[in-house]
């Protein structure tokens, strides 16, 4: 269970924000083929992986540390989700084949800078990562 530290609660909060609007947007998409709107439901996924990761990362740390630990957060690594997988396994937090699969699913088309390079993504893409997205947000929530 994640603990109720308010940047764990922050980062847990928006992660479920990111889903969500994922989820809409994949409902805007195409049946087939590939669009904008694709792009933004996996930049969205990624953030959702992203901000899970960060909530378990930062409840297995004393509140007093979490200061310190967002202040890292803000250089690339806290963008970085390969990092992020290892700083749990540093904390001695075990990950599931599954999680660890969906993680590298998403790390291989997500990165913070799509933002800036808006371009056309297959639905059937956007939809496996958004999946993967929501798994990884599960079992962070679950805390196993």
């Amino acid at each position: 269970m994640l603990t109720a530290a308010p940047e764990v609660r922050r980062f847990f909060r928006a992660a479920t924000m990111h889903l969500d609007a994922a989820k809409v947007l994949l409902k805007a998409c195409p049946s087939k083929g590939s669009s904008l709107m694709c792009q933004e439901a996996v930049y969205l996924a990624g953030y959702t992986g992203e901000c899970s990761l960060k909530a378990r990362w930062l409840s297995h740390h004393k509140i007093a540390r979490h200061d310190e630990i967002l202040d890292y957060l803000k250089t690339e690594v806290g963008h970085d989700l390969e990092a992020l997988r290892l700083a749990l396994l540093d904390k001695g937090i075990n990950i599931p084949k599954g999680v660890v699969k969906d993680i590298h699913r998403i790390r291989s088309c997500w990165s913070s800078q799509m933002r800036y390079l808006p371009s056309q993504i297959e639905t059937d893409l956007a939809v496996a990562l958004v999946t993967a997205a929501e798994s990884i947000k599960n079992w962070v929530s679950r805390g196993t």
